[in-house]
C-alpha cells in the first residue's frame, strides 16, 4: 500500500506543487526513479557544503 506522501508527490493532480513546497520547507531535491517507482525525495542537507571564501583582488595598474 502506498503512503499518503507517495500518493501526494506522485499521483495527485497537484503533485508538482506539493514537491516544490516540500523542497522549500525541508530542502533537498526530488529524483525521478522511473514509472513504477515515481519521485523520491533526497535530503540535501545531510552533508553541508564546505564554505569557500573567495577574495577577489583587483590588479593594480600603474600608469606612469
Amino acid at each position: 500500500m502506498a503512503s499518503k506522501e507517495w500518493v501526494r508527490f506522485n499521483e495527485d493532480a497537484k503533485a508538482m506543487q506539493f514537491r516544490a513546497i516540500h523542497v522549500e520547507k525541508h530542502g533537498g531535491e526530488f529524483i525521478y526513479r522511473g514509472k513504477s517507482r515515481g519521485w523520491h525525495w533526497v535530503n540535501g542537507n545531510s552533508t553541508p557544503a564546505p564554505k569557500v571564501e573567495s577574495f577577489s583582488k583587483k590588479k593594480k595598474t600603474s600608469k606612469k
